[in-house]
C-alpha cells in the first residue's frame, strides 16, 4: 500500500510543480512548463560561512577558501573532505530565484532526475501558506499532498536518513526565537505552533537524521545563524549575462523582439544589472512587452529599484484599461492599506475577509489580472505575487495623500512612519519598506505617480515634512552608535531618492566607515553617496568574494570607487579586508594610488591573500610615493 501511496505522492508532485507563470502572454500571469522555461541559476558554495558568521576574529582564508560555483545537484554533494551535510541553507536577496530553484528542485526529484540516491522521499513546505495555520503536526504539514497518509506515515517516518524536508520562505515566518526556554516539538505526531515545529526541525529535536533545505534572504540568516549544525551555505547570484539572454528569449519568443530588448540592454548598463535578479528581470520583461503590444518602440530607462516597480504599476494600469477609473483608485489605495497591515503583522497570504474588511472589490479580478496579486484556490487565500511587491505597496501607503472615501474603514494597525524612520530595523521587509518610502519621495516619481492616479498622491507639503523627518532621523542615528546602521543601509535610501542636498547633509556626518561589499549594487550606491562626502579620513572595503560573480560590469564600477575614494583630498588612511580572487581589482587600486591626484598617507591590507607579484608591487609602493605607508595585517 505504501508504495501505492508514493507513486501517488510523486505524480501529484509532478503535477503540482510541472507548471510556473511567467506573464509573458497578454493575460498576465499564463502557466507554463516549468521544465521548459527554467533558466539556471548561478549558485556559489560558501560552506561554514553561515556558522563563522557567529564567530568573532575568523580568518578570511578560512572563510572564504572553499567558495566556488557548483551546479544543482551538487547542493548535498560532499566536499573534498567527504562531508555530506544534513543541512542546506539557500541564501540570496529578494526576488533572486530561491523559490522558483526550490520549485525546480522538486520537481526534478519528482521526476527521477534528482537526489534518487538520496533522497527516498521529499516534503515541499511553504512557509507563506502554513502561516494561515496557528498550530499542526508533522502529520499536518505532509497530509495536504500526500494521499492516505495515515496509512503511509509509519513507512515515512522509519527512514529518516532518507527524508528531505524542503523549506520555502524560511524569512517570512515571524520568529520567536529570542526566548530565555524555547518551546521545541520531540514527536511528529504532537500538535504545536507554526513556529516552533520549524524550530523542532531545525534543532533536530524531531527526525534528527532526516535533512533540510532552506531557503531565505541573506538578510535574515543573521536570525537563526547559531541555530543550525555545520550547514553549507549556497548563495543564490543570478542570472548570468548568458542566461540574461536565454530568459529573455523563452520570454518574447519573437527573434525580432528578442533583438530589440538586447540591443536596449547594451545600451543601459543599469538595465543590464537589474536583469540579473530573475524578478526584476520579469518586471523590466513585461514592461516592455505591453509597450510593443501598444505599438510604442520598447524604452525603459529606471534608475531605482522604486522606478521599476512604478513603471510596472503605472504600465499595468495602462494596459487593463482602468487608469482614469475613480473606483479603481480608490482600491489602489485601500491595497496599499492591506499591504502595510499585513507587512507589519508578519502575514503573508490573507483571505476575502481581509479584502472586504478593506474595503475592496472581492469580485474586481483587475490586480490579479496586472499580476499583483495571486489567488490560490484549494486554500482559498490570496498573496502578492512576491514579497517585493507587498513591501512596495506597504511604503505607498505611507505616502498616499488621504481620502475621504477611505475614513470609513478602520485605521490599519501598522508602524507609525516615525517609528519606522528611527527604530532599529527588525525585519528585511522593514529595510525594504524604507528603500521603497525614499524612492517614492523622488520629484520625478511623485510626478509620475501622480499620472495614474486621479487624485494627486502626495501632497507636496507631506514630502517636504517626510524628508525633513529622514534627515533628522539620520542625524540621529549618525550620532548615537547604538543606532548607527550597516551605512550601505543608509547609501541605498539615499540612492533611492537621489537628492543631492539631502545627501549631501547626511553625508558631512560620516569621517569614518566600514562598507562591506557583496554586490555591484553596493559598490553603485556607495559611489553615489561618497562622491558627497566630504569629510571622509578614513576608510575600510570589505570585499566578499561573490563580488565578482556579480556583474560583467564590476571592474568598471570597482575602479570608479577607487577612483572616487582616492582623490578625494579628506582621505587618509584605506584598509582593505576579504577576498581579491582576480589580481585585477589590486592592479585598480595600485594604477590608483600611483596617480598624482592621490593623496593617500597609510594602506592596509587586513588578512588579504594577495599573490605574490602584487604583493611585492605594493611592499614598493613607499619608495615611489613620498609619505606614503603600507601595512600587512
Amino acid at each position: 500500500m505504501f508504495q501505492g501511496n508514493r507513486r501517488k505522492y510523486i505524480n501529484r508532485m509532478k503535477e503540482k510543480f510541472s507548471l510556473t507563470w511567467d506573464g509573458s502572454s497578454s493575460s498576465l500571469g499564463n502557466l507554463r512548463d516549468l521544465n521548459k522555461e527554467f533558466v539556471p541559476l548561478m549558485l556559489l558554495h560558501k560552506y561554514k560561512e553561515l556558522k563563522n558568521i557567529c564567530r568573532k576574529n575568523t580568518p578570511v582564508s578560512v572563510m572564504t577558501k572553499q567558495a566556488h560555483i557548483i551546479d544543482m545537484s551538487e547542493l548535498f554533494g560532499s566536499d573534498e573532505r567527504k562531508y555530506v551535510p544534513q543541512t542546506v541553507v539557500l541564501c540570496g536577496g529578494a526576488g533572486i530565484g530561491k523559490t522558483i530553484l526550490t520549485r525546480k528542485i522538486m520537481l526534478d526529484w519528482a521526476e527521477g532526475d534528482l537526489f534518487q540516491d538520496r533522497f527516498k522521499n521529499v516534503i515541499y513546505v511553504n512557509c507563506k501558506t502554513i502561516n494561515l495555520t496557528l498550530e499542526m503536526t508533522l502529520v499536518d504539514l505532509i497530509s495536504k499532498d500526500w494521499p492516505d497518509l495515515q496509512a503511509s506515515i509509519e513507512a515515512i517516518m522509519s527512514n529518516p536518513k532518507q527524508l528531505l524536508f524542503i523549506i520555502d520562505g524560511f524569512d517570512e515566518v515571524k520568529w520567536p526565537f529570542v526566548e530565555p526556554e524555547p518551546e521545541l516539538c520531540h514527536h511528529w505526531k504532537e500538535k504545536c505552533p507554526v513556529p516552533v515545529l520549524l524550530r523542532s526541525l531545525l534543532w533536530k529535536t524531531i527526525f534528527p537524521r532526516s535533512s533540510l533545505l532552506i531557503a531565505t534572504r541573506s538578510s535574515a540568516l543573521m536570525r537563526f545563524r547559531c541555530l543550525i549544525d555545520d550547514p553549507n551555505c549556497v548563495e543564490v547570484l543570478g542570472f548570468t549575462e548568458a542566461n540574461i539572454e536565454m530568459y529573455i528569449s523563452k520570454f518574447f519568443k519573437s527573434e525580432a523582439k528578442v533583438l530589440k530588448v538586447l540591443d536596449l540592454l547594451k545600451v543601459s548598463d543599469t538595465l543590464s544589472e537589474k536583469c540579473s535578479v530573475p524578478l526584476e528581470c520579469w518586471i523590466i520583461c513585461t514592461c516592455l512587452k505591453q509597450q510593443m503590444e501598444r505599438g510604442e518602440v520598447p524604452v525603459l530607462l529606471p534608475q531605482t529599484t522604486t522606478d521599476l516597480y512604478v513603471s510596472y504599476l503605472s504600465f499595468g494600469l495602462s494596459h487593463d484599461g482602468s487608469s482614469s477609473s475613480q473606483h479603481h483608485d480608490l482600491q489602489l489605495r485601500r491595497l496599499c492599506s492591506l499591504a502595510a497591515e499585513e507587512v507589519w503583522a508578519g502575514k503573508f497570504t490573507f483571505n476575502e475577509d481581509d479584502l472586504k474588511r478593506h474595503g475592496l472589490d472581492v469580485s474586481d479580478d483587475s490586480f490579479l489580472n496586472m499580476y499583483i496579486l495571486e489567488k490560490k484556490d484549494k486554500e482559498n487565500c490570496y498573496s502578492f505575487i512576491h514579497g517585493r511587491f507587498l513591501e512596495f505597496f506597504a511604503a505607498m501607503f505611507y505616502v498616499l495623500e488621504e481620502k475621504r472615501e477611505e475614513r470609513d474603514y478602520p485605521a490599519v494597525a501598522v508602524k507609525d512612519v516615525i517609528e519606522l524612520l528611527v527604530q532599529t530595523r527588525e525585519s528585511d521587509s522593514e529595510v525594504s519598506i524604507m528603500n521603497f518610502l525614499f524612492g517614492l519621495l523622488n520629484e520625478e516619481t511623485m510626478r509620475q505617480l501622480d499620472r495614474n492616479f486621479v487624485y494627486p498622491t502626495i501632497q507636496r507639503g507631506k514630502a517636504e515634512l517626510l524628508q525633513w523627518m529622514i534627515l533628522e532621523s539620520n542625524i540621529q542615528r549618525m550620532i548615537n552608535p547604538l543606532l548607527h546602521p550597516d551605512p550601505l543601509e543608509l547609501f541605498q535610501c539615499l540612492y533611492e531618492i537621489r537628492q543631492e542636498e539631502l545627501v549631501r547633509k547626511t553625508m558631512k556626518y560620516f569621517q569614518s566607515m566600514r562598507l562591506n561589499l557583496h554586490t555591484s549594487k553596493d559598490i553603485l550606491v556607495s559611489i553615489f553617496c561618497i562622491k558627497l562626502c566630504y569629510n571622509l579620513v578614513n576608510i575600510h572595503l570589505h570585499i566578499s568574494r561573490t563580488l565578482m560573480y556579480n556583474s560583467p560590469h564590476i571592474l568598471i564600477q570597482w575602479k570608479e570607487l577607487i577612483s572616487v575614494l582616492l582623490f578625494k583630498k579628506s582621505l587618509i588612511e584605506l584598509e582593505l579586508s576579504g577576498s581579491f580572487p582576480d589580481d585585477r581589482l589590486m592592479k585598480i587600486v595600485y594604477k590608483e594610488i600611483m596617480h598624482p591626484n592621490c593623496k593617500l598617507h597609510t594602506l592596509r591590507f587586513h588578512q588579504v591573500e594577495l599573490s605574490e607579484e602584487m604583493k611585492k608591487e605594493f611592499e614598493n609602493l613607499p619608495k615611489m610615493k613620498n609619505f606614503l605607508y603600507v601595512f600587512f595585517m
